[in-house]
């Protein structure tokens, strides 16, 4: 690959990147931070207390009260005796800074407050109030409050607390020219990365420097406009984009070794994916959702405990239920091999964010592999443009969804296995192979399992009206056997089990069938901001019709996959949700667009033009909804 050309273009959109990125920091930003958290309301009137302050804070309890109720003003946290509140690059300027707080309830607190090393001290009294105090500037732009109070004995409490915090108020004063240099390289690096990367990909020269302006612009907003968002994860954003390179470059390496430019540009494709999934890690949200009850699951499985039960919401029937320990074992090995302090959360979401991106690669393969002189010219790689980044798929990560997203990821292949199987009426002796596999598969996660059963009574039904009865005898050997042992080897063991019971659990009424309905199609078709929104559909149903000339082989399965989402809406018929549909019916609309749009591109100049403005509007759409949803959880306005 001569790497010559590309000097020149890269050299001169790095130049102006830095320029933009630089003058991203010097718009003076507020900073305002309710400490515990805000309270908002939720879809069903329920009250939250999202915990995005917790980057912000070392030393200090967890956010109180741990019940919120309706007579709930405000949310709090206690201090340790010595306590930190750090904001990085925020500012390069001097602050007035207004912190409300309580002393404990003793006559005097003895108080320190240091803020960018201007100190005050003070008797405090009881009772709630704002203190004020002037921050110097710093040379970062960064503003550190350091906390000392004496320790509060509050028997039977055994924490060492100090003072309790509410709210922190820094308003910025005076304009000075500021360069926060750790932050602005590690920004720089990324977006030098996102150029290097498109060239390792094999996109032209002016197209890598497109995309470093393009990279460096919306950072240089973001830091204008929502500072923190970024700046507190500039060093994670520099890590994760080195890391995503070595995708692109092994990419580059075996796409020459094989004579195969294809391999570059999924690999390239596969790196931006694996970036956008792990991007999110840090967020609030996944500090308390479901990523604990994965780390936990994880950490009994390595004592040995395989057997899990969750509890139910109202809407899913009330209860427990099974929980398949499937995402755990595969973790598991992973976990042997790193040292104990290294986080288990951050683990479980590298591996579930791996897995997932190498989807986008096995949809390129799955197409590559059956496709015939009928099949239209990169096909292939339209589909895995289409999940490079998938609204569904981003939003689960964010909200801790982890079980989910490595469940699909790794049913994915045993998928396109049977699929590709089925299809090609390949030897019997892979029979037991995939069985096997199908049993790992419906292990994974019990939405999962749901999903593959749906898609296999959809199939059986379209093979029955095809009259391929050989096919469908195949069909239901393999997944009668796989069924019968998930069953035998997990299900089994709950049979009887009087925990898994309702347990006299009062539920709301449930609603009528036509309202439940209409809630799916419109919370999560019609929405902007719906789970699968509609444009995702018209590209991915729009190219299914196009798939006896594009991939005959896999049309089949290909709308029995999609036609899960239809069969998962009889749920509503007794419960208050349906099968967790979201997350795996996107691969199959994935393959289809990208066949519909390749289909499209080779009708002429306007086809092409239409196709690419399609992926491209489904790429963009997808990505300032999640960039959204970044913003929300960091500011705290998000509503689960």
């Amino acid at each position: 690959m001569a790497l010559g050309r590309y000097a020149r273009p890269l050299l001169l959109s790095s130049v102006v990147a830095g320029l933009l990125l630089w003058l991203g920091w010097q718009r003076l930003v507020p900073f305002n931070l309710a400490i515990g958290g805000d309270l908002v309301i939720g879809e069903s009137g329920e009250q939250f207390a999202l915990m995005y302050d917790q980057p912000y804070l070392e030393h200090v309890h967890a956010p109180e009260p741990a019940t919120v109720d309706l007579t709930t003003a405000e949310t709090y946290r206690w201090t340790q005796p010595e306590s930190t509140i750090d904001v990085p690059y925020l500012n390069g300027s001097a602050h007035v800074i207004r912190l409300s707080l309580a002393p404990p309830s003793v006559p005097q607190t003895p108080f320190l407050l240091q803020a960018n090393g201007a100190a005050i001290r003070t008797d405090l009294p009881p009772g709630q109030r704002t203190l004020h105090m002037f921050a110097p500037d710093s040379a970062d732009g960064g503003l550190t409050l350091e906390l000392q109070a004496p320790i509060y004995n509050a028997s039977p409490d055994p924490r060492l607390l100090g003072v309790v915090l509410y709210r922190l108020q820094a308003q910025p004063l005076s304009h000075t020219w500021f360069m926060p240099w750790v932050a602005w390289l590690d920004l720089l690096v990324l977006v030098l990365v996102v150029g290097f990367g498109a060239a390792l990909a094999g996109l032209a020269p002016l197209t890598a420097a497109g995309a470093i302006l393009v990279t460096s612009s919306g950072l240089s907003v973001l830091l204008a406009t929502v500072r923190t968002v970024i700046t507190i994860d500039t060093g994670q954003l520099r890590t994760i984009s080195l890391a995503c390179l070595l995708v692109a470059g092994l990419g580059r390496w075996l796409a020459e070794r094989r004579q195969n430019p294809e391999i570059a540009l999924v690999a390239g494709m596969t790196a931006l994916g694996l970036a956008l999934r792990l991007i999110g890690i840090r967020h609030p949200q996944t500090n308390f959702s479901d990523l604990l009850l994965n780390v936990n699951n994880l950490a009994s499985v390595g004592s040995g405990d395989l057997l899990f039960t969750e509890g139910l919401p109202c809407a899913a029937g009330a209860g427990r239920s099974p929980y398949p320990p499937g995402p755990y074992l595969i973790t598991q090995p992973l976990s042997l091999f790193l040292p104990a302090s290294i986080n288990r959360g951050i683990l479980i979401q590298v591996v579930g964010a791996v897995a997932d991106a190498l989807v986008i690669p096995l949809l390129w393969w799955l197409i590559d592999r059956t496709r015939d002189e009928r099949t239209p010219a990169r096909a292939a790689l339209w589909a895995a443009s289409l999940y490079l980044a998938p609204l569904a798929m981003l939003r689960a990560m964010v909200i801790g969804e982890w079980s989910n997203v490595l469940g699909q990821a790794i049913a994915m292949p045993i998928l396109a296995w049977l699929g590709l199987w089925l299809a090609n009426n390949q030897p019997r002796t892979w029979q037991p192979a995939l069985i096997a596999g199908l049993t790992i598969a419906a292990l994974q996660h019990s939405g999962t399992m749901l999903s593959l059963g749906l898609w296999g009574v959809a199939l059986a039904g379209c093979l029955a009206w095809q009259k391929q009865w050989q096919v469908l005898g195949r069909l239901v050997v393999v997944g009668t056997s796989a069924v019968v042992l998930a069953v035998g080897l997990y299900y089994s063991n709950f049979l009887g089990d009087p925990t898994l019971a309702n347990n006299g659990v009062i539920c709301p009424a449930p609603r009528p069938f036509d309202q439940k309905l209409w809630g799916v199609v419109w919370n999560d078709l019609i929405a902007l901001d719906g789970r699968v929104p509609a444009w995702f559909w018209l590209v991915g149903l729009g190219g299914a019709f196009s798939l006896r000339q594009g991939l005959s082989r896999l049309a089949t399965p290909i709308w029995a996959w999609l036609a899960t989402f239809v069969l998962s809406l009889s749920s509503l018929l007794w419960s208050e949700q349906t099968v967790r549909w979201w997350l795996f019916i996107l691969p199959a609309l994935a393959l289809s667009g990208g066949v519909g749009l390749a289909t499209l591109a080779q009708r002429g100049r306007f086809g092409r033009a239409t196709a690419t403005a399609s992926s491209l509007f489904i790429i963009a759409a997808s990505l300032a909804l999640w960039t959204r949803f970044i913003i929300e959880y960091r500011t705290g306005a998000f509503v689960p």
